[in-house]
Order: structure tokens, then sequence, then C-alpha cells
């Protein structure tokens, strides 16, 4: 229609736990592998704001490389509602880049496909995105990410913060 609307606000606040169940063998090219298990809790502002809990399930493989490179593939599924109220299933899926500084501090460049579906049930949501990891302690970690739109269902830019800890 050419018209552009612009909306601001914070999205949905998620909350999960990944389960480590192999560590890589560069040397073998076996990756390391983790499940994720995530929830996204309807929290946002109203214009980024799901229709309640909405589940995700992601599988994790990571490869070192030389040079303290790394690339990891991240395919997952999701529960969420349409604007009918109707439940699907959409995929998730990942390519991520990232590079060791130091045994604290990563960066990371990635294109998301972080939301995997039909036109009806919202369409393919995917971004470009960067960012930073910084191991405070060996349980707790911080992080930061940029992300810009590689899709016309995507917001057309976003950041956020993530705070992790083991137990």
């Amino acid at each position: 229609t050419g018209i552009t609307t612009r909306e601001r606000g914070y999205g949905d606040l998620e909350i999960g736990v990944k389960w480590h169940t192999m560590d890589g063998d560069a040397d073998k090219g076996i990756p390391a592998m983790a499940w994720l298990l995530h929830a996204a809790l309807d929290t946002g502002s109203r214009a980024f704001r799901g229709d309640g809990v909405r589940p995700s399930l992601r599988a994790v493989a990571e490869w070192e490389l030389p040079d303290d490179w790394s690339i990891g593939v991240m395919p997952g599924v999701f529960v969420d509602k349409n604007e009918d109220g109707d439940r699907y299933v959409g995929g998730i899926a990942a390519v991520t880049v990232g590079k060791s500084w130091t045994d604290r501090f990563k960066t990371f460049f990635e294109l998301a496909g972080q939301q995997l579906a039909s036109k009806k049930n919202g369409g393919n949501i995917a971004t470009w995105d960067t960012g930073a990891t910084y191991l405070i302690t060996n349980d707790v970690q911080v992080d930061v990410s940029f992300s810009w739109a590689a899709t016309k269902e995507t917001p057309d830019f976003a950041w956020g913060v993530g705070l992790g800890v083991r137990f």
C-alpha cells in the first residue's frame, strides 16, 4: 500500500533452559551439541506482545574452527497463536559464525529465521544479527545483540540483552 508504520517498544521476555549434551572434538569434526527449551511470555509492549506462553525447542550444533572461530546451526520449532486465535507450529533456523577474542569475550554474526511460518500465521521473520557475550564468572554470562530485518515481515531494527546463569 506504500504506507509505513513505525512502532517502538519492547518484546516479550523469554526464559529457558539449556542442556549441553555433548562436547565437540575439533580434530574429528564433531560438533558440540545442546538443546534449548524456551518459553516466551506475553510481557512486551502492545505492538510486540504475543498471546500467552509460547514454547520453543531448538537443537544447537557448533563446530570449532582454527584461530578461535566457530560455526553453528540451530534448527527448531515453536508453538504460537495467529491473529484468529488458532494455534500453529512454526520453524526456527539460524546459522552463526563466532569469534572468541579471549576466554571470556566472544562476538558473533548470524542469519536467524526467528519465525518460519505461512502468511496466515505471520509470515517469515528473519534477521541479520550481531552481538557479543561476556563471561562474568564461570557460571554467569551477559550478552547484547543487535538485529536488522532480512524480510518485509520483520521489524527493521531490534536490540536485546541477556543473562545466562548455570546451575
